[in-house]
C-alpha cells in the first residue's frame, strides 16, 4: 500500500502543516483521532482533490497561523516513515489533534459558517483532550468579531465536557488531600506553625449566617406544621 501522490511540502517558515481531518488521521499517542487513514492518505478521491484543510497554513485556504502562531505544530516525520506515506519535505510538519480541530472551527467561523459538522466526541473521548483544543479557541477569541466569538461559544456549548462522575470526585478530594499532607510534610516547624495560625485567624473571620429554624411538627396533625427558632421542650444545656 502506497499512497498515490506525496504530500505537499510543509515548513516551519512559512508555517505550512498537515491539517484537517488529514492531521486527525495520522495516530496520536493518547488515542484520539479519526479512523479513516487508508482513506486519506491512500484512496485518491474521485476528484482528484483533497480536502481544503489537508495542507493549512500560510498561503492556503485555511490558515490560523496569525491567531494561534505554531502552536500544537509538530514533526511528523517519522510517522509518515513508519506508515509508507510520501512527502516531499525532507522534514515534515502536521497539526495536533487539537490544533486540528481547532483549526477546523475557526476557519468555519471566520467563513461565517457553522462549525457544527466539528463533533469532539468523535475523536476525543476524553476530557483532558477535550480541554486542549477550549484552550486553543481561548486563545483565538480576542482577533475574533463579537459575532465569530458567539459562534464558537454555541460551539463550545454544543459539544461542552462531561459532568464529572462520582468516582471521578471522589479520586480528586483524595489527591487535593494527599498534596496537601505532602506540602504540610514539607513545611519546616516554623512554617507549619504559621499556617495553622493563618488558618485559625481565616476561620475567626468567616461570618455565621443566621441560625436555620427547626421544624416544629404538630404530633397529633403532623402534615400542619410551622416553623420556629427552636422545638418545643427545648431548654439550654439539654
Amino acid at each position: 500500500m502506497s499512497a498515490p501522490t506525496p504530500i505537499p511540502p510543509t515548513s516551519l517558515s512559512p508555517l505550512v502543516y498537515i491539517g484537517g481531518m488529514a492531521a486527525l488521521n495520522l495516530p496520536s499517542p493518547t488515542g484520539t483521532g479519526d479512523w479513516h487513514m487508508e482513506q486519506t492518505f491512500f484512496i485518491p478521491r474521485p476528484s482528484g482533490r483533497r480536502s481544503r484543510s489537508f495542507i493549512s497554513g500560510a498561503g492556503y485556504p485555511t490558515d490560523t497561523t496569525s491567531i494561534l502562531g505554531d502552536e500544537g505544530i509538530y514533526d511528523c516525520t517519522a510517522t509518515l516513515d513508519d506508515l509508507g506515506i510520501l512527502s516531499e519535505s525532507s522534514t515534515a510538519y502536521a497539526a495536533s489533534h487539537a490544533r486540528a480541530t481547532a483549526d477546523l472551527v475557526l476557519d468555519a467561523v471566520l467563513r461565517g459558517l457553522s462549525p457544527c459538522f466539528v463533533t469532539l466526541d468523535d475523536w476525543m473521548p476524553r476530557d483532558s483532550d477535550k480541554q486542549q483544543v477550549f484552550d486553543l479557541l481561548a486563545r483565538a477569541m480576542p482577533y475574533l468579531t463579537a459575532d465569530q466569538q458567539e459562534n464558537v461559544r454555541w460551539w463550545e456549548r454544543k459539544n461542552a465536557m462531561s459532568e464529572p462522575t462520582f468516582a471521578e470526585l471522589k479520586a480528586l478530594k483524595k489527591e487535593n488531600q494527599q498534596r496537601h499532607i505532602e506540602e504540610i510534610e514539607a513545611m519546616s516547624p516554623a512554617e507549619r506553625d504559621a499556617a495553622m495560625e493563618r488558618m485559625k485567624a481565616s476561620l475567626l473571620e468567616t461570618p455565621i449566617g443566621p441560625r436555620k429554624p427547626y421544624k416544629k411538627v404538630n404530633i397529633e396533625n403532623p402534615e400542619n406544621a410551622d416553623w420556629d427558632q427552636k422545638p418545643d421542650g427545648f431548654e439550654p444545656g439539654h
